[in-house]
């Protein structure tokens, strides 16, 4: 019989605003991303491109 030590806590941890911050602001420093008038963010048509070559490559791998 194993012995029983409890339950295991839960990991979970709410995530940094700053970080999502950071992320968005090197997004915009490679032209990825863009501001929107609303304040918000969008991707631009070199992210949309980027997203369609990956789409492309992975339909290539599957197919050897």
């Amino acid at each position: 019989m194993t012995e029983w030590n409890g339950i295991m806590p839960s990991h979970f941890s709410r995530g940094s605003k700053s970080v999502a911050h950071q992320v968005l602001q090197a997004l915009q420093g490679l032209k990825m991303g863009e501001k929107d008038q609303d304040g918000g963010c969008k991707l631009t048509s070199q992210e949309k491109d980027l997203d369609r070559i990956t789409r492309e490559v992975a339909a290539g791998n599957k197919q050897h």
